[in-house]
């Protein structure tokens, strides 16, 4: 099997356009499709329905491409890896909840670079739920996590704890504080980017209203920068990790909602890959100091 076919499979399935795929990819759309025909044969099942109106995803095909996914990501990281061994470079790939990587890792990682100047650093996000499947599949070397896992391949630390807290413009005419169910009857912003973290939040409003379609729900995003900006025009609240919300709220004059007897908590942790960790146990305790330094 050819790591192209499967390029090729990928591209199709997420635009869903064989000549733009043809055209992009300089093959004839006759030639793309043999090798489309070919990934089939390979793997013995139907991936995509092709019709007049254009190409969709079997039910085979919508597991296909999750695999796909996967191994594409796999085989780029293994092709920068393989560059950066040849320029005398280490590669570490940290995979982040978006809050940390949108607003913490942003503000040090300048100055942590400085101490490790031959290390290439990708940060990527973690857009999915976070479970055991995808720990396995991912080609991490640090993970920074709302989720614990003890296993034995696995380092698991403690990073901080923390809280989501309601936040809103200061040109909202609303009240300081609020009890749970009055704050539910104000617009929202929701985010939801299929984390475990944004899921606990929502299933946690959801439970003090009648069903989650009474939530006053302004509109929905997977990005929590989006819901952010959007509180800055927008009369309505949104909920954001307090250390999120410090930092935004201090530079964009934002102010928090105080909800009384409630509370969102939940901890941030430090996975790692414990080979890695083995080797490069300097670079992880600074990575760790530099993010508890920076949330002092």
């Amino acid at each position: 099997m050819h790591i192209d076919n499967l390029k090729y499979f990928y591209d199709i399935a997420t635009t869903k356009n064989i000549s733009f795929v043809a055209k992009k990819s300089h093959i004839s759309q006759s030639a793309l499709s043999q090798q489309l025909i070919k990934l089939e044969d390979k793997l013995d099942t139907k991936l995509l329905e092709r019709s007049n109106k254009g190409v969709n995803l079997t039910p085979e095909g919508e597991i296909a491409l999750k695999y796909t996914k996967t191994i594409l990501t796999s085989y780029s990281r293994m092709l920068e890896e393989l560059h950066a061994y040849k320029n005398n470079k280490k590669t570490v790939n940290i995979y982040s909840l978006s809050y940390v990587k949108n607003f913490i890792l942003p503000d040090f990682i300048g100055d942590f670079k400085k101490n490790f100047k031959n290390y290439k650093i990708n940060l990527s996000s973690i857009e999915t739920p976070f479970n055991e499947e995808s720990l396995n599949s991912s080609s991490f070397d640090i993970i920074i996590s709302s989720e614990k896992f003890l296993r034995e391949d696995i380092v698991c630390q403690k990073l901080f704890d923390d809280e989501f807290v309601a936040i809103a413009s200061p040109k909202f005419n609303i009240k300081d504080e609020y009890s749970i169910e009055e704050i539910l009857t104000l617009p929202i912003i929701i985010v939801n980017n299929n984390t475990n973290i944004s899921k606990y939040v929502e299933d946690k409003l959801s439970s003090f209203s009648s069903n989650s379609d009474s939530l006053n729900v302004l509109f929905t995003t997977d990005s929590p920068l989006t819901a952010l900006n959007a509180l800055l025009v927008n009369e309505a609240i949104s909920f954001a990790p307090k250390t999120v919300a410090q930092l935004y709220t201090k530079d964009h004059n934002l102010k928090e909602v105080k909800i009384s007897n409630f509370a969102l908590s939940y901890s941030m942790y430090l996975l790692v890959n414990r080979s890695f960790y083995m080797d490069e146990k300097v670079f992880i305790d600074t990575l760790k100091k530099k993010i508890k330094g920076f949330l002092k």
